[in-house]
């Protein structure tokens, strides 16, 4: 069995562009929000307004249902190469992290959802995640601070 090339497989990875958006409120729940585009592309503000109407319309329910939410997530909006990706984080339960994923076809800012499918996030995406996750555990549960020091800790801009 031949064993792929590590070196190959890393050369297909290409930064990405990140930048912190102003944050969004919903519900009694404050949302820090991301944006990544394919580098040198512009986020354009009809995505944005189209992302944050299908939030809008759709997570108070999910919140709802879910229960116990401790005021405060992270939003993510990704213009991929195939397609635009919305994904919508809040923290639950102490210290649980719910998830929402929404797509629109390249092009269009007619969101859908896909929590029907077992997809999570792809390796950029990754990177807010993980980052969020520190910064919950540093802030929220190992400090103990308010949900203002969590929302103070963002992920600076740049290409990651």
């Amino acid at each position: 069995m031949r064993q792929a090339d590590p070196m190959a497989a890393a050369q297909g990875y290409t930064p990405r562009d990140f930048a912190p958006l102003d944050p969004w409120e919903l519900g009694g729940v404050s949302f820090k929000v991301y944006s990544i585009a394919l580098q040198g592309s512009h986020r354009t503000l009809s995505l944005e307004v189209a992302a944050r109407d299908f939030v809008v319309e759709t997570l108070p329910d999910l919140i709802a249902r879910e229960g116990d939410a401790k005021g405060v997530g992270y939003i993510i909006l990704h213009e991929g190469e195939d397609a635009n990706w919305l994904l919508m984080h809040w923290w639950a339960h102490g210290e649980i992290c719910c998830q929402s994923l929404a797509s629109a076809d390249k092009g269009s800012v007619v969101f859908r959802s896909l929590d029907v499918r077992p997809l999570m996030a792809c390796v950029w995406e990754l990177q807010i995640i993980n980052f969020e996750t520190h910064a919950f555990i540093d802030t929220m549960l190992v400090r103990g601070e308010t949900a203002d020091a969590y929302l103070a800790t963002q992920l600076s801009e740049g290409r990651y």
